[in-house]
């Protein structure tokens, strides 16, 4: 297995949240006192990739509020690494502004795009600036590659042992939101290595459909799933289901809808950003009121929170 730079304080507690239709939460946002949220299970591996081939200088990309671009920045450059995200627009909330200006203050040095389409024309040119430091290398947007992926085979894992020590219910289905894939892509994987009858996934789409259509991500679980089994050195059982639930998109990425404000008021104490958190929570929320009734649903926290 690829190294590991240990950073998120694990395992996440699971808890359960009350109201009408009670439902289970894994508070990925509380992974660490640093910066909270799912990217930090990714840079455990990323990090540690980074360092085997001797990288001085790390560079990525998000949108403004990307709680990847920050998380990059902040643990990066805690471990010693150079980090430039390149930052492209969104629409802007309190979260999103904070979130840029955290980023901004953390980075080594900020690259502001108008425009997302222009990231392919740029990427050489931060490259070559980014040489006169040493070597230089990409970490996918989101942190979503094959090794950093392996953060959430090992949270389903974590979650089993969790069901196993009775900390909580095994659940009938698991909600997350699904943007870069990165995390929806390990979690289907490890939640088949971790459980005999894996609970069904449902990944919330807060991005274009193009970028998150089932197809393409079952391409790419094939491509971690046949990685995984070299890693491991023997073969990687079948995935359970996986749904993509596209009704909770909006008018695009960053753009939020009446359900989302809905959920993000309704639970509060749970500290929901309107990009992804808030939409997943809705799609649970609907589950937990028609197919999944009186059955244990899981909600995965991603967000570090707004709290």
């Amino acid at each position: 297995m690829p190294a590991r730079l240990r950073l998120a304080q694990v395992p996440t507690p699971v808890e359960q949240v009350g109201g009408a239709r009670p439902f289970w939460v894994k508070r990925e946002d509380r992974s660490s006192a640093l910066y909270g949220g799912n990217k930090v299970r990714k840079l455990e591996f990323l990090l540690a990739d980074a360092r085997r081939r001797r990288l001085r200088t790390l560079v990525t990309a998000g949108a403004w509020g990307s709680h990847h671009a920050l998380a990059t920045s902040l643990f990066g450059v805690q471990a010693g690494f150079r980090v430039v995200p390149i930052l492209v627009p969104q629409p802007p909330d309190a979260h999103v502004l904070a979130n840029r200006q955290r980023t901004h203050a953390a980075a080594s040095e900020i690259v502001d795009l108008p425009h997302a389409a222009l990231l392919p024309c740029v990427l050489p040119w931060v490259f070559a600036r980014a040489r006169r430091f040493g070597t230089v290398g990409w970490i996918p947007v989101g942190g979503s590659s094959p090794i950093g992926a392996l953060g959430y085979v090992l949270a389903a894992h974590e979650l089993r042992a969790q069901v196993d020590a009775g900390l909580c219910p095994r659940p009938a289905a698991l909600v997350v939101p699904l943007g870069s894939g990165g995390t929806v892509l390990g979690l289907w994987v490890g939640l088949a290595e971790a459980f005999a009858q894996p609970p069904a996934l449902f990944a919330v789409r807060v991005v274009g459909r193009l970028l998150a259509t089932r197809p393409l991500l079952a391409w790419r679980a094939r491509k971690l799933r046949a990685q995984l089994a070299r890693w491991r050195g023997r073969p990687i059982p079948r995935l359970g289901p996986m749904h993509v639930v596209h009704d909770q998109s909006g008018t695009g990425y960053g753009h939020p809808t009446e359900a989302a404000r809905r959920a993000q008021k309704q639970y509060g104490s749970l500290g929901l950003e309107l990009t992804y958190g808030a939409k997943a929570l809705a799609a649970l929320l609907e589950l937990a009121a028609g197919p999944f009734r009186g059955r244990p649903v899981l909600f995965i926290h991603t967000g570090p929170g707004t709290a």
